[in-house]
């Protein structure tokens, strides 16, 4: 068999480990994936800043498209279908890494307040792989939960656990969104939450949003933190990214450059799916040897926080060990210093050298130091392993 063509997104991680012994490999970054770049290749593999769609691969000689990626808002599947490309994403991979960066915004929305996360009410929007994870920890952490997903609503039969979205937004203290970007149908999801919806939040009540920045009204949301109608936000995807609105980086209590899903183990876990969908279209024998790049060389121990006046505190001092959020928010703010023409490079930058973060079921605290009414939440909320 004649040797692969491969253009990848350079941000996908060992990509070249992966994929060498298939062919040649380039790397490109995402946004600089154009049709004249993948003209000679065969395999083109993307994360979900590069957008597929019949212009970019009309006269290549793509077969194969791969998005190392949960959503595929970004890929034209009909168009592949169209052309006899065969297409593959990697469901799931950073789906663990998005719900620990929920269940840090939480701890760290609890702490900020000066409120125990028992007492608030998380409402979740799209109840997918990632709601029904963060659905778990929120619960081990004590808080009461509402669910908001009319496509699993309307394909129920009997009874369901979802409310209308008016409800959830009403009710809840905490409104975190995780559903895909549609455009259109009936259950569009451009803009969900705007002027409109954001009036029927709570004065007092938070929003996360870490699924795709359009589906928030950039200027009906900034308006509404601006007047106090929102008590905080914490956002990790923006419209027009990569040159988000500098004035809503300004208003959002936590900004971070669409890296929720940026662990180490979620971006690695997408090189390996993507790897094993290419071995499998193309009948190759699977080389690549990634368990030792899976598991790190050593226990990852945490430490009690010390000097910690409440448990929202001390869960933030145990979980700000493993995911500092309020650094990444430090180097978005950077941004604000920066000259719009070299905003969308800056932006984009911060994801590509992001800093090494590891999955949360890596680490380990002795269990006689842990308080005993945190246990099951460090356990369970956190996914922390409690050791002897």
């Amino acid at each position: 068999m004649q040797a692969l063509q491969i253009l990848a997104d350079e941000n996908i991680p060992h990509v070249r480990e992966a994929f060498g012994h298939a062919g040649s490999v380039r790397v490109l970054p995402g946004r600089a994936i154009t049709r004249a770049a993948a003209t000679d290749a065969d395999i083109l593999l993307v994360r979900s800043i590069t957008r597929v769609h019949s212009g970019l691969v009309e006269g290549t000689r793509i077969q194969f498209v791969g998005s190392a990626t949960i959503g595929t808002d970004h890929i034209d599947q009909q168009a592949l279908r169209a052309r006899g490309i065969a297409f593959a994403h990697a469901r799931g991979a950073g789906a663990e890494s998005v719900a620990e960066y929920v269940t840090t915004a939480l701890i760290v929305i609890a702490s900020q307040t000066e409120s125990a996360l028992s007492s608030q009410v998380l409402g979740i929007v799209g109840c997918g792989d990632i709601g029904r994870r963060v659905l778990r920890r929120a619960r081990a952490l004590g808080m009461r939960v509402l669910q908001n997903d009319p496509p699993l609503a309307a394909a129920s039969l009997g009874a369901h656990p979802y409310v209308p979205l008016r409800t959830l937004l009403g009710e809840s203290d905490i409104v975190t969104l995780h559903v895909p970007l549609l455009r259109q149908g009936p259950h569009a999801t451009h803009h969900l939450i705007d002027q409109k919806t954001l009036g029927q939040m709570k004065r007092s009540a938070w929003l996360i949003n870490t699924s795709r920045g359009p589906v928030v009204n950039s200027r009906a949301l900034g308006e509404a933190l601006k007047h106090r109608a929102l008590n905080g936000a914490v956002l990790d995807v923006w419209e027009n990214e990569p040159t988000p609105s500098l004035r809503l980086i300004r208003a959002a209590t936590v900004a971070t450059p669409h890296v929720a899903g940026h662990s180490y183990d979620g971006k690695l876990l997408g090189t390996v799916l993507l790897y094993q969908a290419v071995t499998r279209r193309f009948g190759l024998q699977p080389l690549w040897d990634y368990a030792a790049l899976a598991t790190p060389a050593g226990t990852l121990a945490l430490a009690p926080p010390t000097h910690a006046r409440s448990a929202a505190a001390w869960l933030d001092g145990l979980a700000r060990q493993m995911y500092d959020l309020r650094a990444d928010d430090a180097r978005t703010r950077a941004l604000m210093t920066a000259p719009r023409q070299v905003l969308g490079a800056r932006f984009s930058a911060l994801r590509t050298t992001y800093p090494k973060r590891r999955a949360f079921r890596w680490y380990q605290i002795a269990a006689d130091l842990v308080p005993a009414s945190l246990q099951h939440g460090v356990a369970h909320g956190l996914g922390v392993r409690l050791g002897s």
